[in-house]
């Protein structure tokens, strides 16, 4: 068996937000996740999924047509690990491990965002509908988080070829 590493940069394309469980500064509702260094990033559990969501969007858009570039729905679940059902707590086996992408590159300035939610009715916000969400970068600017993907292999090649563009296609699918 052979271990495969492989180094992914993702460009986000700001506003976004990955919310941290951690409370942010006075007056933030909704803060950046961050790692215990203080750097912004994105879970690489966030990634899985939304790599997951791609790859079945992109077969419901294929239908009876078949490439390499997008996994079978069993072997999405070989691959990334069968869907929880609810209730289950359970790990699942899997065989892609993605790492927590990290940005690189540029330095956030403060700055927020609000949020209302207006009262069809009234035609007003309703109370505690105001959020201030953590914004420290301008909108449109790109973002590069790098992070990683490893797997074991039977061979050293062409498995992690497939894999690569795979992983490429469900990941330029992702908006």
């Amino acid at each position: 068996m052979f271990r495969i590493d492989m180094e992914i940069a993702l460009t986000v394309q700001a506003p976004f937000m990955t919310q941290s469980s951690a409370p942010g500064p006075y007056g933030l509702d909704c803060v950046l996740a961050r790692n215990k260094d203080g750097k912004m990033y994105i879970p690489g559990t966030l990634v899985t999924g939304h790599l997951r969501e791609a790859w079945e969007e992109l077969r419901d858009a294929l239908g009876d047509y078949h490439t390499d570039e997008v996994p079978t729905a069993s072997d999405v679940n070989a691959l990334l690990g069968d869907e929880l059902t609810e209730g289950e707590y359970a790990p699942k086996t899997k065989d892609l491990f993605f790492s927590d992408f990290l940005l690189c590159g540029v330095a956030p300035s403060p700055g927020r965002r609000h949020r209302i939610e207006i009262d069809q009715q009234r035609g007003a916000v309703g109370k505690g509908q105001l959020m201030a969400l953590e914004a420290p970068f301008e909108s449109g600017k790109s973002l590069i988080f790098v992070g990683g993907l490893s797997f074991e292999s039977r061979d050293e090649h062409e498995t992690p070829d497939k894999i690569r563009r795979q992983v490429r296609c469900g990941m330029q699918w992702i908006s």
